[in-house]
């Protein structure tokens, strides 16, 4: 019986490097954290970015629907609409008239991952994800487009950015050849709800505050020898998570526990036990080692490179 084939994607690299344990809770046992009403917003964003792009009109009411089907847990539930809103807004006011050509949104891709000096891919192994976007120049030339809404200045964020692993990863194993990547900062607002004030009046507050300011795009060329080196960290990592996992060890980074508010997986690895309810309230359990990844794409949306 053939082997399957074994998909790695950028964001699941980036886990075992931040803490292996954590890549077992989520890669291994399939329990993703319930998003978070920031996270809900930043994937509105995305999503809206994604359909004006594609000239469909209707992504207002498709960020309502994202927001019913992944409300996150009941403690959030007050600042859903502020954030729903608020995503329409920055979506509303998206310049995407400032990308100098045509962008292809969310392209998915899947590529073999070669061993560093040889001509043979690591046996049955690939790198996969799905890009906020292709920006094809006027000279017929690919841009990688990096979508990041954010509550950072942009001059403080685009810099990390530059050696951003996810970033380099796509520049890596992308199919075709990108000319660099175009980094795409969308700035939150940062007023906030005065005491009294309705949300209707916030929102009209935030609706006349965002401007042209709050979007900020950089093009940035490729650095071949980053890339390079990108691609050898890549088969290097996914050799030690293969090992981690034929052993079935994954030691805890415990340096990021408390990062961001604390890791959602805390109370699972400091306790000992398994306790069913709290998974059930916390995460979402699937199947699939990449839900994100499952949904094939239609043959009338297939790129045209």
């Amino acid at each position: 019986m053939a082997k399957e084939i074994e998909v790695f994607t950028a964001s699941e690299l980036q886990t075992f490097k931040d803490c292996p344990q954590k890549w077992y809770w989520i890669y291994k046992r399939g329990l993703h954290p319930l998003p978070t009403a920031n996270q809900l917003m930043g994937s509105a964003v995305h999503l809206g970015i994604a359909m004006k792009f594609q000239g469909q009109e209707n992504w207002r009411e498709e960020i309502d629907i994202l927001f019913r089907k992944e409300a996150p847990v009941a403690s959030e539930i007050g600042d859903l609409y502020l954030k729903k809103e608020i995503a329409k807004i920055l979506v509303e006011k998206f310049p995407i008239q400032k990308f100098r050509g045509q962008v292809i949104p969310e392209v998915k891709f899947e590529e073999l991952i070669k061993r560093p000096g040889k001509v043979s891919g690591l046996k049955l192994k690939r790198i996969a994800g799905k890009v906020d976007g292709i920006l094809i120049d006027h000279e017929g030339k690919n841009w990688l487009v990096e979508h990041k809404t954010t509550a950072l200045q942009a001059s403080d964020l685009i810099p990390r950015l530059v050696i951003d692993s996810q970033v380099l990863i796509y520049l890596a194993f992308f199919p075709l050849e990108l000319s660099g990547s175009v980094l795409s900062v969308i700035q939150k607002p940062r007023l906030r709800l005065k005491k009294n004030e309705l949300p209707d009046e916030f929102l009209e507050r935030i609706r006349l505050d965002v401007d042209e300011s709050n979007f900020v795009l950089e093009f940035n060329f490729v650095d071949r020898d980053l890339v390079e080196k990108t691609r050898r960290e890549v088969a290097d990592l996914i050799k030690i998570i293969s090992d981690c996992s034929r052993k079935n060890i994954f030691w805890k980074n415990t340096s990021r526990c408390s990062l961001w508010g604390g890791c959602p997986f805390y109370q699972l690895c400091s306790s000992g036990q398994e306790d069913e309810d709290y998974m059930r309230q916390r995460f979402q359990v699937f199947e699939t080692k990449h839900p994100e990844l499952e949904e094939k794409i239609k043959e009338e949306e297939e790129v045209p490179f």
